[in-house]
């Protein structure tokens, strides 16, 4: 029988406590790379008015397939939450389902391997089994290639160097039970690079890399992946930028930047949980001073492709 944390309050309820249903967790990560899944949290809730925990349990690995976990009878509501990054007595202040709605995560913590994830479902205890869908909180972006093209332009036939990218005005926190993310809660890289900000990132290629050759007329597939929260603001607005990816480079010893609205075109109404955005940037021009004003048309040109993230493995949870 597994170990729980009971929020039940009578003896006789404990006594009735009965494992229940088998139910399959589909973990979707990223495309093109398996996620190493290592804590996962497990929470099941009363489907009531009052929606108060009916029990906690904690895996610290679950990597080997099936896993189980108990809970009273009748209507649950199951939330479940994999590399947050919290440890089980950081949960101490849950005890409904509104409690989960307050505890966020922040970007700093976040791995291309073990990104946070959450699924929430409703279920009838006991009765039968559904797929059970841990989504992460992040999307990525990603600068799939880059060539630059100054034909007809005084300085045609030079090329960028020392180049990066990056993303600025970057929210990097969110609420782990996040469904709909419509303004960022904290920006860091706030209108241009900030080397401080980063210097708390375990990952810090999630938010700027560097090129290693010049960027010239030949593409470059540099496949570069980056990773933020959701940031669906629509117009630039004090405390709620819109998140950018910007190249910036030298052009005859001189930098300018290339900045891109994140999520904007193509039918794209800014960055939603768990979607790539993918880029293909075709420099024509030179570009601006600031890296917060976006390039026009005539110095760059892109491709954008928005997809879903793919499913890559499949485990299953023991109710």
């Amino acid at each position: 029988f597994p170990a729980l944390v009971n929020g039940c309050t009578s003896a006789f309820d404990y006594q009735e406590r009965k494992v229940v249903t088998e139910t399959n967790i589909s973990v979707i990560s990223k495309s093109g790379s398996k996620q190493s899944e290592k804590a996962l949290d497990i929470f099941v809730f009363n489907n009531d008015k009052l929606r108060r925990l009916d029990s906690y349990q904690r895996f610290e690995s679950w990597e080997d397939g099936r896993l189980g976990i108990a809970s009273c009878s009748g209507e649950k509501i199951v939330c479940a939450i994999a590399n947050s990054g919290y440890d089980r007595f950081n949960w101490a202040q849950v005890n409904n389902l509104g409690s989960i709605d307050k505890i966020t995560v922040s970007l700093e913590n976040e791995r291309p391997d073990k990104c946070t994830s959450c699924g929430i479902m409703e279920i009838t205890a006991g009765e039968y089994a559904r797929d059970f869908a841990l989504t992460p909180l992040v999307s990525q972006v990603v600068l799939r290639s880059v060539r630059c093209d100054f034909s007809g332009q005084p300085y045609e036939g030079e090329k960028i160097k020392d180049a990066r990218a990056y993303l600025i005005n970057v929210n990097a926190e969110c609420p782990v039970n996040a469904i709909k993310q419509d303004y960022p809660m904290r920006i860091i890289n706030n209108g241009h690079l900030e080397e401080g900000d980063l210097d708390n990132f375990i990952c810090k290629e999630i938010i700027l890399q560097n090129f290693h050759e010049a960027i010239g007329n030949n593409v470059n597939k540099c496949n570069l992946e980056y990773l933020c929260f959701p940031n669906t603001s629509q117009v630039e607005r004090p405390g709620s930028p819109v998140t950018g990816l910007v190249l910036g480079g030298k052009i005859a010893g001189k930098t300018y930047y290339w900045s891109i609205s994140v999520g904007r075109g193509n039918g794209a109404c800014g960055i939603v949980r768990n979607c790539n955005y993918i880029y293909d940037l075709d420099i024509r021009r030179k570009g601006t001073s600031d890296p917060d004003i976006p390039a026009g048309v005539e110095s760059v040109q892109f491709k954008l492709v928005v997809e879903k993230w793919e499913e890559k493995s499949t485990y299953e949870i023991l109710f």
